[in-house]
């Protein structure tokens, strides 16, 4: 391979790892302003460190579950799909072959390909409503699937300070 070459592809992995190092800094520094805000709210209520600070551990891993958790969302898409499926399967298709079917009964060559050509226009245009309707029914599940991994590190990192501050305190 080329010197050139090699030293690009290397230059762009750098990029791409450095740039992937600072977005985990910068996460990381919101997780610690976070976790002083949570602190600095339940230290009004427990006075006792120790205390406070397990009590913290439990508010965070309760929020993490709540991110985890993907509960009837599952079985929402299932339906979504299973409908949907159902429908394009029952009515779409047997519309589509009693429209093929009618070409025959067509005399004119010009005539045929024009019902074809319109046949052909309404299964597209089936298909690309059926795909826009999953699409806009599933991608309010994984549309902010990102900023939920992140929000996942931020209290896993959270999670980490307070129970190395549990461990000095012992």
């Amino acid at each position: 391979m080329n010197i050139k070459k090699v030293n690009k592809i290397r230059k762009r992995e750098f990029n791409k790892i450095t740039k992937k190092h600072e977005r985990k800094l910068l996460l990381r520094a919101k997780a610690n302003e976070e976790l002083d805000i949570i602190i600095n709210s339940l230290s009004k209520e427990i006075k006792c460190e120790k205390k406070l600070l397990k009590e913290v551990i439990f508010h965070l891993e309760s929020l993490q579950k709540e991110l985890n958790y993907f509960g009837y969302r599952g079985i929402g898409i299932g339906i979504v799909v299973v409908v949907l499926t159902n429908f394009f399967t029952t009515q779409g298709i047997p519309i589509m072959y009693k429209a093929l079917e009618e070409i025959d009964n067509f005399s004119f060559t010009l005539e045929k390909i024009i019902y074809l050509i319109i046949c052909m226009l309404f299964f597209l245009l089936l298909v690309g409503t059926f795909g826009f309707v999953i699409w806009k029914t599933l991608t309010p599940f994984f549309g902010d699937d990102k900023d939920i991994r992140e929000q996942i590190y931020i209290y896993e990192y959270m999670i980490k300070i307070v129970k190395s501050k549990i461990e000095q305190l012992e």
